[in-house]
């Protein structure tokens, strides 16, 4: 996932969505406490990402990798909610404001990569448990960056600031292989993305395959294995338009 400010829409969020199974996304909106969210729901896990009426929109990527690779077990039966991030994020939209949105990200303790961003202003949060015993002991660590308009961000499912999250070269081998995706995937993001010269161009920026390793490359749409994760759709978030653009690659769509 990516953010990047241009100057005439500032802030924009875009995202590709990687799963091991093949997801029913429901595009929802709806009001609720007097705010009106557009956001997408999965009906396999009931995940959502999306933005409100005051153009508060967050997007998030998986570095509790394990209880994110567990979806894939029980994709069968419809979620209906069930998501604690989904529920946490579309907690955080029914604030005013981003700040007021990451505070509620925090506060719900969220584990992950999150961007959050009301067009004129993005946070990057980085949060979770860095191993068992600190979930067991309820050591929540987050730590969140102001985003730089001149610079363009990019994370995949690995910490940077707090390196201790999402895959690692550590462990069994499966584990250090999607390290190196993860690497790979946020290092050719960033190059492409830091060229994308509007919203568009930033999603298209994503949706590229240089390496002959496709679980190496920002978009995955072929397996190595079994375990592997492919792209479902990707996610394009402008909130000076307050639109949300969703573009299926393995996924069904229900309006």
């Amino acid at each position: 996932m990516v953010s990047k400010y241009f100057n005439e829409v500032g802030w924009v969020l875009a995202k590709n969505r990687d799963r091991n199974y093949k997801p029913t996304i429901k595009m929802v909106q709806r009001k609720d406490s007097g705010v009106e969210r557009l956001y997408l729901f999965d009906l396999q896990t009931g995940y959502s990402e999306g933005l409100n009426e005051f153009g508060v929109c967050i997007i998030s990527a998986a570095t509790a990798v394990k209880a994110d690779e567990k979806e894939r077990k029980e994709k069968k039966s419809k979620a209906n909610g069930t998501s604690k991030d989904g529920k946490r994020i579309r907690t955080a939209l029914l604030e005013k404001t981003a700040k007021a949105a990451l505070d509620s990200l925090i506060a719900s303790k969220i584990p992950g990569n999150t961007f959050v961003t009301d067009g004129k202003v993005c946070y990057l949060l980085e949060s979770g448990y860095g191993n068992q015993e600190d979930r067991e002991e309820g050591r929540y660590h987050h730590k969140v960056i102001v985003c730089d308009k001149n610079k363009t961000y990019v994370r995949t499912n690995h910490g940077i600031e707090l390196p201790q999250l999402g895959y690692q070269m550590t462990g069994d081998e499966s584990q250090r292989k999607k390290r190196v995706s993860s690497e790979s995937r946020y290092e050719i993001a960033l190059k492409n993305a830091a060229k994308a010269k509007d919203p568009q161009e930033l999603l298209n920026s994503i949706g590229v395959t240089p390496n002959n390793n496709p679980q190496l490359n920002p978009i995955r749409l072929k397996k190595n294995s079994e375990a592997d994760m492919l792209t479902t759709g990707q996610i394009l978030l402008v909130p000076d338009h307050k639109t949300l653009t969703y573009r299926p690659t393995l996924s069904e769509v229900e309006l």
